[in-house]
C-alpha cells in the first residue's frame, strides 16, 4: 500500500494521516459483546466506547464524508478535548453509568453537531482560517542526515533521532492520533514525557494517572529481561549494546509513541536492517481500538518503500503467529492474552534509493480506550549490501565461503557447475571453484522486495592466511576483549564478526573489545586478508550472568534516615556505597540491606556491587536528593490595636498552610 502525504515537510501527515492509513487498509472489524459488569475497568470502558459512537452517529447522521470529518476534529480539538474530558470525569464520577449512558450519548451528538455548525460557519466565512490552521499542526522539518547518525543508539542515547508522543483517539471506524507533540530529541536517554498520561480528562480514571514524569521513550541496556517474559531481552541480541523501549510498559491511557529518523543513502548504508520485539494486550476491542504496532519506510516523497519498507500489526490481528500469555492484571482485576514476537530481524535493500533521503518511522499505541497495553523494543542498523567472502580468491584452499547479508527469509545462490558444495539456499555457502555467483535475497515481505548481488571468485597462488585468536571471561554488560594470535599482525586487515551474522561489527584493529548485553553462548568469526588471500576462523565464547544487582531507596528530609532494600537475585556478597565521603566508614556497608544518614542537603549517588563466587559481579546506581528542613521566618507586628488589621508575610518555602488554613504567603489579621 502507498502512502502519499500532502507535503514533504508535513510529520502531521505522515504520522496522523497517511501512515496510520495502513491500519485503516485493514477493513477487518471484532466486534464484541460484554457479558460482565464485575471490574471497574470493564464498566469503564462498556461506557467510554460511547464516545466512538457518538462521533460515528453524528458523522453518519449528518452525511460527513471522512476526510472532512477528521478535519473538523483537528480544528477543533480544544473542545473536542473538553466535551471528551467531561464525559471520562462524569463516567469517572458514576455520574454516567450504563442504565443511562444512552441519554448522554445523545447529548454529546448534540454537542459534536453544534461543533460542526460553528465549524462550517468558519469554514464557509473564513476558508483561510482553516487552511491556516492546517499548516500550523505540521511539525517541525525533520533534518536529513548525512549518514545513519546514531541508528543503532550505540551512544548510548538518543541523538540523532525525533520522537513524539499521542492520544490514540481512534474511532470505531477509523484512525486517529490527536495531541502529537514532539521532535528533535537530542542526547538523552528518555524522552516524550507524556503529560497526557497525567493530565485529567486525558487518562481512564478507573486506571488514575500514571506516575510524572511518564517517558514513552526510553534506552535499555544491560542484560535483564522484559518484565513479562524475562527470556526476551531488552537489548537486541543481533548487535550492539543498546536498543529503545518503544512505550511505557504495562501503563496504559490511551498513550502512542513514535521515534524516526531521517538519512540520505550511501553505498555505505543502502542494506538498511531493522529488529523489533513486540507486547500487545488483547482485550478483544473493535479492530481500530485495539493496541498495535507499526514500522515505515518512506522515500524523500513520503511514500512508503515498496513492498518492504511497512510492517503493521494489531493485537488479534496479525499476531496468529505469535506467542501468547495469559496475563493477570492485578491493578484491573482483570485477565486477557497478551501476544508477544521475541527479536526479528528484517532487512530491508535501499540500492534503488540511492542519493535520496528516507525516513524510517517506529510507532507503537495503547488501546483507544485507555485500559490495555502495546509497546516494543526496536533496533535498526546501516551497512554496505554486499557478499562478505572469507577469501577474495582460492590460494590452494580446499574452498571458501561466501555470506549474503543477514536478515533475509530466503537466499537463492547460483554459480559455476558444481562450484556450491551443499545447499544453495543458506545465508552462508562454500564453493570450491573460481567464477561469478550471484546470490537473489528474498526478505520476509516476499519477492516482490527481493534483491541480488554479485561476487567474483579468483585463484592466486597464496599463501592461506592462518588467522587464530582468544577471549577473556564474558560477563553480560562488560568489555571482553579478544586477543589476535594471527601469525602476521603486521600487513594483514582483520575483520571481526561477533556473533557471526554476516556483518562486520569491527575491522582493521587487531585486539578489539565488545560489549555482549544478554547472556548465552555466542560464535566470534575472525577474518584475516593478506596479499588477495584469506581465510577465517570461528571461537565459541560464554557470556555469564547469574549475578543481576537491583535495589530501592528513596531521597527525603535531611536527618530522615535513608533505607536501601536490596533486590538483587544470584548474589552472595554485597558491597554498597552511600556518596557521602564526609560519613567516614559509614559510608560502606556490606549487608545486604542497608541504610544511611545524610548530615547535609544535596544529592547523592547510592552503588551497589553484587556479586557471587563467580567472575561477574553487577553494579548499579540510583541518585537521591536529600532536601533541606525549610526554616520559616514570619514579619509583620507581634501586636495591633483593637479594629486595626495587619499583614504577615512568611519566608522560607515554596507552599503554606496557617493555623487560618490560608496557603498564600501572606495573610491579614485583625
Amino acid at each position: 500500500m502507498n502512502y502519499k502525504k500532502i507535503t514533504f515537510l508535513s510529520f502531521f501527515f505522515i504520522i496522523s494521516l497517511l501512515f496510520f492509513s495502513n491500519r485503516e487498509g485493514h477493513s477487518q472489524e471484532l466486534n464484541r459483546e460484554v457479558t460482565s459488569d464485575k471490574r471497574a475497568q470493564k464498566s469503564f470502558e462498556d461506557i467510554y466506547i460511547h464516545w466512538f459512537t457518538a462521533l460515528d452517529k453524528a458523522r453518519i447522521g449528518a452525511n460527513i464524508p471522512h476526510a472532512d470529518f477528521d478535519m473538523f476534529t483537528r480544528f477543533s480539538q480544544k473542545a473536542m478535548d473538553s466535551l471528551r474530558g467531561d464525559f471520562m470525569k462524569r463516567i469517572g464520577d458514576k455520574i454516567v453509568t450504563t442504565a443511562n449512558v444512552g441519554k448522554y450519548e445523545t447529548v454529546l451528538i448534540n454537542s459534536i453537531n453544534s461543533l460542526y455548525a460553528k465549524y462550517e460557519t468558519i469554514r464557509k466565512r473564513y476558508p483561510s482560517s482553516v487552511e491556516e490552521y492546517r499548516n500550523s499542526k505540521s511539525f517541525p522539518s525533520a533534518p536529513c542526515d548525512s549518514a545513519c547518525v546514531n541508528i543503532n543508539f550505540e551512544t548510548g542515547n538518543l541523538s540523532g533521532w525525533n520522537a513524539y508522543y499521542a492520544f490514540n483517539n481512534s474511532s470505531l471506524t477509523s484512525n486517529l492520533l490527536t495531541n502529537i507533540t514532539g521532535g528533535p530529541v537530542g542526547a538523552v536517554t528518555q524522552a516524550c514525557d507524556d503529560t497526557l498520561t497525567h493530565t485529567s480528562g486525558f487518562y481512564n480514571p478507573s486506571v488514575g494517572p500514571n506516575p510524572s514524569p511518564d517517558y514513552q521513550i526510553n534506552i535499555t541496556s544491560g542484560s535483564r529481561g522484559d518484565a513479562i517474559i524475562p527470556s526476551v531481552p531488552v537489548v537486541s541480541p543481533f548487535g550492539g549494546s543498546y536498543s529503545v523501549m518503544l512505550g511505557d510498559s504495562t501503563k496504559v491511557n490511551c498513550g502512542v509513541a513514535i521515534l524516526s529518523q531521517t538519512f540520505l543513502v550511501t553505498p555505505s548504508n543502502e542494506n538498511f536492517t531493522y529488529q523489533y520485539a513486540v507486547f500487545l494486550a488483547n482485550p478483544l476491542h473493535n479492530y481500530y481500538q485495539q493496541p498495535y504496532f507499526q514500522i515505515a519506510l518512506l522515500d524523500q516523497l513520503g511514500d512508503t518503500i515498496p513492498y518492504c519498507g511497512d510492517y503493521n500489526v494489531v493485537s488479534g490481528n496479525g499476531t496468529q503467529t505469535f506467542d501468547s500469555i495469559v496475563y493477570n492484571d492485578t491493578f484491573l482485576l482483570e485477565t486477557y492474552t497478551v501476544y508477544y514476537k521475541n527479536w526479528t530481524i528484517v532487512d530491508v535493500p535501499l540500492k534503488k534509493y540511492l542519493g535520496q533521503c528516507v525516513t524510517i518511522i517506529f510507532e507503537s499505541g495503547d488501546c483507544s480506550l485507555g485500559g490495555h497495553f502495546g509497546y516494543a523494543y526496536v533496533d535498526a542498523s546501516c551497512s554496505p549490501n554486499t557478499i562478505i567472502s572469507s577469501s577474495p580468491n582460492l590460494c590452494g584452499q580446499d574452498s571458501i565461503s561466501l555470506t549474503a547479508p543477514p536478515g533475509y527469509a530466503t537466499y537463492v545462490w547460483t554459480g559455476p557447475a558444481g562450484g556450491i558444495l551443499g545447499s544453495p539456499s543458506t545465508q552462508t555457502i562454500w564453493v570450491d571453484s573460481s567464477g561469478g555467483y550471484k546470490v537473489v535475497l528474498i526478505p520476509v515481505t516476499g519477492l516482490a522486495c527481493a534483491d541480488t548481488l554479485y561476487d567474483t571468485v579468483g585463484v592466486s597462488v597464496g599463501p592461506v592466511p592462518k588467522p587464530d585468536f582468544s577471549a577473556t571471561i564474558g560477563c553480560a554488560g562488560q568489555a571482553l576483549y579478544f586477543k589476535n594470535t594471527s601469525t602476521d599482525t603486521t600487513t594483514a586487515s582483520f575483520y571481526w564478526d561477533f556473533y557471526n551474522i554476516g556483518v562486520y561489527n569491527d575491522s582493521n584493529i587487531i585486539d578489539p573489545s565488545w560489549v555482549y548485553t544478554t547472556p548465552g553462548t555466542y560464535t566470534v568469526k575472525l577474518v584475516e586478508i593478506n596479499k588477495g588471500c584469506g581465510a577465517d576462523t570461528l571461537i565459541t565464547i560464554k557470556i555469564d550472568s547469574s549475578v543481576v544487582g537491583g535495589f530501592t531507596a528513596a531521597g527525603g528530609c535531611l536527618g530522615t534516615i535513608v533505607t536501601t532494600v536490596n533486590s538483587s537475585t544470584g548474589a552472595t556478597n554485597y558491597l554498597w556505597n552511600y556518596g557521602d565521603p564526609p560519613s567516614g566508614t559509614n559510608d560502606t556497608s556490606s549487608a545486604r540491606n542497608g541504610s544511611h544518614n545524610y548530615t547535609l542537603p544535596g544529592t547523592y549517588t547510592i552503588t551497589l556491587i553484587a556479586k557471587n563466587s563467580g567472575p561477574c559481579p553487577d553494579t548499579v546506581k540510583q541518585v537521591i536528593t536529600i532536601s533541606p528542613i525549610p526554616v520559616p521566618v514570619i514579619t509583620g507586628f507581634d501586636s495591633i490595636c483593637p479594629t486595626y488589621n495587619d499583614v504577615l508575610t512568611v519566608t522560607g518555602g515554596t507552599t503554606y498552610l496557617w493555623s487560618t488554613g490560608a496557603t498564600t504567603s501572606s495573610i491579614t489579621t485583625s
